[in-house]
């Protein structure tokens, strides 16, 4: 008769763990990274107009909710265990929005980098823009993000204009 001890059940259960560690191992040093990007146009709250420009301002250029929009990039990379040295570069969207035109449209702008995301934002007027006019102020702006992997340099680029829905 077959009989199974205690120790060879232990000695199996760590056997088939660290199989399946070292398949899981293999495959996440190897996999491509993966890049998630969002570009969102939102309305603004009232608290926000009040909180991110100062009252004078407000009144002078007599800005409401419904007149002003908020952009936002984010970038989120999920690296292999291959990559380090990661570089996301969004570019300056105030930029972008007061060159269009000759206007200039932005209020207020801010960004956050992080190890291995980024978030730029600009608040800005759109009362006399569309979302062609605003797409096509964003046609050429890429988002880069950049590092190195098995010693060679690497780059992955992104057009915010396409993200924009």
């Amino acid at each position: 008769m077959f009989t199974i001890s205690r120790s060879k059940i232990i000695f199996s259960i760590l056997l088939f763990s660290t199989l399946i560690y070292s398949i899981l191992f293999i495959v996440n040093v190897t996999a491509n990274p993966t890049f998630h990007a969002t570009v969102t146009l939102s309305e603004i709250s009232e608290a926000e107009l009040t909180e991110s420009i100062q009252q004078e301002f407000i009144q002078e250029n007599n800005l409401t909710t419904d007149k002003l929009r908020k952009l936002e990039v984010n970038v989120d990379v999920e690296k292999n265990w291959l990559m380090n040295s990661i570089e996301i570069t969004i570019p300056n969207l105030v930029m972008e929005v007061d060159q269009y035109d000759g206007k200039i449209r932005s209020y207020r702008a801010g960004y956050h980098q992080g190890e291995n995301t980024a978030y730029h934002y600009v608040l800005f007027k759109y009362e006399d823009l569309s979302k062609h006019e605003l797409k096509e102020i964003l046609q050429n702006q890429l988002i880069q993000i950049e590092w190195i992997e098995n010693g060679e340099k690497q780059l992955h680029e992104i057009n915010i204009s396409n993200l924009l829905d």
